[in-house]
């Protein structure tokens, strides 16, 4: 007996293909590369919960702007709010001072940034008030084990910055205070003498009679006013060089207590 006909195989394909290797492998092979996808998701996903767990870096600095602006001799120009100070933390001269010192500049994470250091901190940093006397500098960049020590060199240049500058304008108001003394103590001896001649004129004029007694007495009337306005003068001179003397000791015995210093250190 004649074997019937095999049943015609679909358009294009081969018998082994339905059911033989080839259709298991495909669908160990699709199986494969969606394990691999559902395990890269969820790696992205434990990376960015881990990221967003990820405590801030962060400095405090104390700062009484107040007293700062006092400890320089109260220059106009020097300001005394903490607002003020927070944007002077992420200015150019300051970021650009806080690259020039060897922990910082030496950090790879810095060393990555070269030749454009100051604009990648100044989107990196980031500067808040956290209370009237309290500054707070955050790093903003991806997490680095160089991270607190970028932080901490930002805060110690800033604290070295005003410590210097509030020094030198103390120095050099001291300096002004007493070359204004000396010409004032100069100018009262000046006066002084001044006085003393007019007394002795006044007095031997008040002794004059006879036929000089009318030249006499419009000369006392003219050395007597002069007199008057150069006690005047005299008194004038002398509170001011009292509340120099004043300014003076203040400066030369500034405040014990710190105006500016480091609160808290970042750490990672």
């Amino acid at each position: 007996m004649a074997r019937p006909p095999l049943p015609p195989l679909p358009e294009g394909g081969r018998s082994g293909e339905l059911f033989g290797p080839g259709r298991h492998r495909s669908a160990w092979l699709l199986g494969g590369l969606f394990s691999v996808l559902i395990v890269t998701l969820i790696s992205i996903e434990i990376a960015h919960s881990r990221l967003l767990q990820q405590p801030a870096v962060f400095a405090e600095v104390h700062v009484d702007a107040p007293l700062l602006k006092l400890m320089a001799g109260s220059p106009a120009e020097f300001e005394d709010d903490l607002q003020t100070h927070a944007e002077l933390i992420t200015k150019t001269a300051m970021l650009t001072a806080a690259l020039k010192r060897s922990a910082i500049a030496d950090l790879a994470l810095v060393k990555r940034q070269e030749p454009n250091g100051v604009r990648w901190l100044a989107r990196h940093v980031r500067v808040e008030s956290r209370s009237p006397k309290t500054l707070r500098i955050l790093y903003l960049g991806e997490p680095s084990i160089d991270a607190p020590v970028l932080i901490n060199g930002i805060a110690a240049t800033y604290i070295d910055e005003m410590l210097e500058l509030t020094s030198r304008l103390r120095a050099e108001r001291i300096d002004e205070l007493e070359r204004s003394q000396r010409d004032i103590e100069h100018r009262l001896g000046e006066k002084q003498d001044a006085i003393s001649r007019l007394v002795k004129l006044l007095a031997s004029g008040e002794k004059a009679s006879g036929e000089k007694w009318s030249t006499n007495g419009q000369m006392i009337g003219i050395w007597t006013r002069e007199l008057e306005e150069l006690k005047k003068a005299v008194i004038e001179g002398e509170e001011i060089d009292e509340r120099i003397t004043g300014e003076l000791a203040k400066l030369r015995n500034p405040p014990r207590e710190s105006a500016v210093g480091l609160i808290r250190m970042a750490a990672y």
